[in-house]
């Protein structure tokens, strides 16, 4: 059963009302755009009351969190514009945000069913939900009006404490403990040859695969990511991989086989994260006899990352690589910073970065001069 808590803003009064047993869910909704200077000349206004408390019962309300539930992320809110015919029969108009085609047809299909009051000519009214549901006290939002202005509401829902946006698994390149929810399906290209592809096993689990495009090499590298949320703000994750590297060029008769892994800590909301991590990698060289032989290396990666929302949708990311720390001889030779940075583009389901990578160390800037924003690396992915 759910519990339903609704205001009407009149522009001048708030007209609350509950329906319902007081367990597990209180959604509030709002009627918006009427100006409070036009309510006797508004032929439609008690039918589109009538029309939002029609749709506040426990079962539409559940049908509603239903059509939902598959979506990942939740949004922070929903809107949903509904359009209602003389005679009585509705349709969904429009909804924000943008929601998968199988959503929609979720959300009109659960509209249409319902017969709205008629009125003498059609209408549209708009719902604007506090979403994900929430338990909230029995304090109405704020409201605000002014002479012959619409009644705007303030949604006292508090800071989303998720993270939504699209391909949070990362910062720039390396991952974070944000683990990917069940059942989403992510893939990221880039600079188009290569691939990183992961699926939500489980709210915690993640089964990955990196991949190059076949051209000169054949490279395939299966990975598993774990996350844990340890606080609304607090993840604790960590990743294994292991692949090879095969390159069919005529001559070369190598191989090579490299494995690693190494824990990740995330911290922050939707509007900042900050991320920190370790990851240990090796491999091993497989060479013809005539070229002496195999040979493994080894070495950790520690790296530092943020990632911060300039508007609801850029996010501007910086990623840095402290020194390698390589296990060969004449690894002080070696010693490079790699920093990373850019911004990312993203919707609900497509996403894409414009980033740049700056090597930094010892004699870098004698080619590094000609490129002084970095070298470019380009990613798109989608998600669903």
């Amino acid at each position: 059963m759910y519990s339903l808590e609704y205001f009407i803003f009149d522009g001048a009064n708030v007209m609350k009302s509950t329906n319902g047993p007081m367990t597990k869910v209180v959604i509030s909704l709002f009627l918006l755009s009427i100006p409070a200077s036009s309510y006797s000349a508004e032929p439609n206004f008690a039918a589109k009351v009538e029309a939002l408390k029609m749709l506040l019962s426990g079962e539409i309300v559940g049908e509603l969190v239903d059509c939902l539930a598959g979506v990942k992320p939740q949004p922070e809110r929903l809107t949903l514009e509904i359009e209602v015919a003389a005679d009585g029969s509705a349709g969904l108009a429009n909804v924000a945000p943008d929601l998968l085609p199988k959503t929609r047809r979720c959300l009109n299909d659960l509209i249409s069913r319902k017969t709205m009051p008629r009125a003498a000519a059609s209408y549209r009214f708009t719902q604007q939900i506090a979403w994900p549901p929430k338990v909230t006290g029995d304090k109405a939002p704020g409201l605000t009006t002014g002479p012959g202005q619409a009644a705007t509401p303030v949604i006292a829902t508090g800071e989303v404490s998720g993270i939504n946006y699209p391909d949070a698994g990362r910062i720039v390149f390396l991952p974070t403990a944000i683990p990917r929810p069940q059942g989403v399906f992510n893939a990221t290209a880039h600079d188009i040859g290569f691939w990183q592809l992961e699926y939500g096993l489980s709210d915690q689990v993640g089964l990955g695969l990196q991949v190059l495009l076949p051209i000169t090499v054949v490279a395939l590298a299966p990975g598993l990511r774990l996350g844990f949320r340890l606080s609304d703000n607090v993840w604790l994750g960590g990743s294994i991989t292991a692949g090879f590297f095969i390159p069919y060029i005529d001559g070369v008769d190598v191989q090579v086989l490299f494995y690693g892994g190494g824990p990740s800590l995330t911290l922050g909301n939707d509007r900042f994260i900050f991320n920190c991590g370790l990851m240990a990698m090796g491999a091993t060289l497989f060479a013809d006899s005539n070229e002496g032989g195999n040979e493994t290396e080894a070495l950790l990666l520690p790296h530092l990352g943020i990632s911060v929302r300039l508007s609801e949708m850029v996010r501007f990311n910086l990623e840095v690589t402290p020194p390698l720390l390589p296990t060969v001889e004449g690894g002080s030779d070696a010693m490079l910073w790699l920093v990373l940075y850019g911004i990312r583009i993203h919707g609900e389901m497509l996403y894409g970065d414009i980033s740049f990578v700056w090597p930094a160390g010892k004699d870098t800037w004698t080619f590094m001069k000609y490129m002084p924003m970095g070298l470019p690396l380009l990613s798109f992915g989608f998600q669903i």
